[in-house]
């Protein structure tokens, strides 16, 4: 697993839920970041 991911998880989670990130925007790099950590960890 990716360490930035495993170590800024439950930040890039919450910078999600505050700032209401459109899922289905590709082009949005949070977006990139979270799907693959999800991938990662289903």
């Amino acid at each position: 697993m990716n360490f930035f991911l495993q170590i800024n998880e439950k930040e890039i989670w919450r910078e999600v839920i505050m700032n209401k990130v459109k899922f289905d925007n590709p082009h949005n790099q949070l977006f990139l970041v979270v799907r693959a950590n999800y991938n990662n960890t289903k």
